[in-house]
């Protein structure tokens, strides 16, 4: 059989100057929001074992102690659009690079075009997993600026810094916008006064646009030049050059180490033992990891006080331990109803107002679950999605169709819904075949994100905070055709 998937974008986080909601249903419809959609696919799967198909529907909820999460970590330095692969190298630039690698220096007497054309935009190679960083002493184009006053300026050889040709990117004026902004200090933003920079562009080869662009303009004017924008604060005059160093020429390749990249040491989370490898394995692949188990090995990974690599991607490993008895809450499941495949999810403000951050539709967003295979997560086989009605009802939420299959999407929101003490707020959910369900064992795992304490209505009270983990388990039996 195959199972039918589906993925939700929405997540029940903290998110600053979030929509301020009281409890009663989101009805605003903002359609300037970003909005992404997700829907069910297919991939394969083996039908379910029948001993392993549950006679009964049941929904159960849990409240796991612990919560391993694993942050997505940017490089400083050498980021993923900075790298080539070695293997895409072509000649004479490849075995120029392995001589580099492999000697610590590639020479040469003549700059060939081929060569100087391939180092075009050639920063950081990756030769069999190890970084470099690409030098070289070659005869290269020089844009600079310097800042002129108006009375020097001939305005017939003048851009606006605001003309599209500067600033909306595209193909053909890419090395424009480049080399433009790159000589041109930033002039937006209250910290910003404009004027030229201490960069120069340089490049190997002088684009044919930019060469066309040099010689119609000598000046740019920033931040307009008066006729469609704001009047000129100040001028800046282009100047090209050619700069030829002389043979031998040159080029260096010097391995970045992940500490340069990253800041903190990196270690290949295949370097642990398990069970952690699997548990920070699960975190990375479909967010953090609630339990009531302490994994064992944790404590090694989080005494490095180093980053965690897996299948290429860096991450932060953060474990968290939750006392549930703290927060000012009471989430339960009520109403469960066998026969409908039906449950309901309250939740109730004990003694004091809360404040509940999440995603539309409040205050759970859109919730989904994966599949269990011999009790873990199958990340593998895709989300099915609970439904509830309010889907349909939010004004938030947009369900349809995409290639004759239900999808689902979500304004990449976040709201705030308040509950006073006694008050609650409940949604009802049902398990559907078309939202991606089959017989078998699911588990959903989310977290509310929860404040209370202090002036709730004043931004700087400082009130307290704490994440809220719950999990909820399926048993869907057999679902009619």
């Amino acid at each position: 059989m195959n199972r039918r998937t589906v993925l939700t974008t929405a997540g029940l986080v903290a998110v600053a100057g979030c929509l301020s909601e009281s409890s009663d249903p989101v009805t605003e419809d903002d359609p300037s929001e970003s909005e992404t959609d997700d829907g069910p696919g297919d991939s394969n799967g083996d039908d379910d074992d029948p001993a392993d198909v549950p006679s009964t529907f049941d929904a159960t909820l849990s409240y796991p102690e612990y919560v391993l999460s694993m942050n997505s970590q940017h490089a400083d330095e050498a980021g993923p659009n900075q790298i080539t692969t070695a293997t895409e190298l072509e000649t004479p630039i490849a075995g120029a690079v392995e001589t580099a690698i492999d000697d610590g220096e590639y020479e040469t007497d003549e700059a060939d075009d081929t060569l100087l054309e391939e180092l075009v935009g050639l920063q950081y190679v990756d030769h069999d997993g190890t970084i470099y960083d690409i030098a070289y002493t070659m005869p290269e184009y020089v844009v600079s600026g310097h800042d002129v006053p108006e009375s020097e300026v001939d305005h017939d050889r003048t851009i606006s810094a605001m003309d599209d040709t500067i600033r909306v990117l595209d193909v053909d004026n890419r090395e424009i916008v480049t080399a433009v902004n790159t000589v041109l200090e930033s002039f937006r933003g209250s910290d910003n006064e404009g004027g030229a920079s201490d960069y120069d562009y340089r490049s190997t080869v002088l684009d044919e646009h930019l060469e066309e662009f040099l010689d119609e303009y000598d000046y740019v004017a920033y931040p307009s030049d008066g006729v469609d924008g704001p009047d000129p604060e100040g001028y800046i005059e282009l100047e090209r050059d050619h700069e030829d160093p002389g043979s031998p020429y040159t080029i260096t390749a010097t391995e970045v180490t992940d500490e340069q990249r990253y800041g903190r040491p990196v270690t290949d989370v295949e370097s642990y033992s398990n069970p952690v490898v699997d548990a920070l394995r699960a975190a990375a692949d479909h967010g953090p990891l609630r339990t009531d188990k302490r994994p064992d090995g944790i404590n090694a990974v989080l005494e490095e006080d180093a980053y965690v690599r897996v299948d290429g991607d860096v991450y932060d490993p953060t474990f968290e331990t939750v006392d549930h008895d703290v927060v000012p809450i009471d989430l339960q499941i009520t109403d469960v109803d066998p026969d409908e495949r039906r449950f309901t999810l309250e939740l109730t403000a004990e003694d004091e107002p809360i404040l509940v951050f999440s995603g539309a539709p409040e205050p759970f967003g859109i919730l989904s679950a994966y599949p269990l295979i011999d009790g873990n997560i199958d990340a593998d086989d895709g989300r099915a999605i609970l439904w509830t009605d309010t889907y349909e009802e939010d004004g938030h939420v947009h369900v349809g169709e995409g290639d004759g299959d239900p999808s689902i999407g979500v304004n990449d929101i976040g709201i705030t819904t308040t509950l006073e003490p006694g008050e609650s707020i409940h949604e009802t959910y049902e398990i559907h075949e078309e939202w991606g369900f089959e017989s078998g064992h699911y588990q959903l795992e989310d977290a509310l994100s929860i404040e209370w304490g202090g002036d709730l209505e004043t931004p700087d009270s400082s009130p307290d905070s704490s994440s809220y983990p719950f999990v909820i388990s399926l048993a869907v039996p057999a679902l009619e055709s």
